[in-house]
């Protein structure tokens, strides 16, 4: 729709088939024009470099942004970025080594070379050990980790940031969920941050590709807390160090104990139930002719938890009766 101006005559927009605009400080008019657009195969696969650069240069954005390699520069840090990643992959650098952590010409301080994936018996959730270990501790580092989700199944990108330890061998925990395995595939990639403070000296972690075996396991190690005990009930209480991602069915207890008088295995006479954040607990109502003297014991518990992408294991020590 035109607007008009009264006060020094002419107009602006689209007005019939004409259009008002200013154009080198001077109003002007001109006949509307529906753009070419001819979708040829050149143009087509210009857009998709472009679009190309454009996803790998916000990805590299919520590694470092705002890193002093990008700083004092006439051209904007985002458009320095897809531009960079567009020039890779126009030289043939598959997406891998396109994206624009760094421009290029520059040579981080420090430059990761391995990552294994650690224990999940132990964590329970994704943690890596990084070689070689660095020069300069304590410096947060940013990643971008590209994993499956296991209850969906499908591939997620997922950004985290954690602080390079002091120690050997170097630990990097970025946090993430136990939810997300990194089957074949799977890569991480990332540098550091505030690396003002560190004489503008980046660490570096390339696109490593990891991948642990398939269905991916994760363990639910219970350790014993406390108990409570009545005549109508005994309620057992436990910890595990990580959390389940997911709700996990009450799991059958079954005991060995005095019933009707007579030494027996009683099935099923409790369940194993998790709580909520690291709690667990196994109730038991106890029937009138049950009874749980010395020697009686609640079995240890090894359950495992079978889906398409991952299998669980919850494994809970016994408790034996002593009095």
């Amino acid at each position: 729709m035109a607007i008009q101006n009264f006060i020094s005559g002419g107009f602006y927009g689209k007005l019939g088939e004409v259009v008002g605009q200013r154009w080198r400080n001077k109003r002007t008019i001109r006949r509307y024009v529906i753009g070419a657009n001819p979708q040829t195969p050149a143009q087509q696969a210009n857009r998709a470099l472009f679009a190309s650069a454009v996803r790998l240069a916000q990805q590299a954005l919520n590694v470092n942004k705002g890193a002093p390699a990008w700083a004092n520069q006439s051209l904007g840090e985002f458009s320095w970025r897809v531009g960079t990643a567009k020039l890779r992959l126009r030289n043939g650098l598959p997406e891998g080594q396109a994206v624009p952590i760094f421009p290029d010409g520059y040579i981080p301080f420090h430059t990761f070379e391995s990552a294994t994936i650690q224990s999940m018996e132990a964590y329970g959730r994704a943690v890596w050990k990084l070689t070689p270990v660095p020069p300069v501790p304590d410096r947060v580092l940013s990643g971008c980790f590209h994993c499956r989700n296991l209850l969906t199944g499908e591939w997620e990108d997922i950004y985290s940031t954690a602080t390079l330890p002091s120690t050997t061998p170097l630990i990097y925990d970025p946090g993430i969920p136990a939810k997300y395995g990194f089957p074949a595939g799977a890569w991480l990639e990332g540098a550091t941050l505030y690396d003002e403070s560190f004489s503008n000296n980046a660490y570096f972690l390339p696109r490593l590709f990891t991948a642990e075996p398939e269905p991916i396991t994760r363990f639910y190690d219970l350790e014993f807390v406390g108990i409570d005990i009545s005549n109508s009930y005994i309620d057992i209480y436990y910890y595990c160090p990580f959390v389940p991602f997911e709700e996990i069915s009450p799991i059958p207890v079954d005991a060995w104990c005095l019933v009707d008088g007579d030494w027996q295995n009683y099935e099923n006479i409790g369940q194993l139930r998790w709580m909520e954040e690291h709690d667990w607990q196994i109730n038991i109502a106890i029937p009138g002719n049950v009874k749980f003297p010395a020697d009686s014991s609640i079995y240890s518990i090894e359950t495992e938890i079978e889906r398409e992408y991952y299998n669980q294991y919850v494994i809970c020590p016994s408790y034996d009766f002593e009095e």
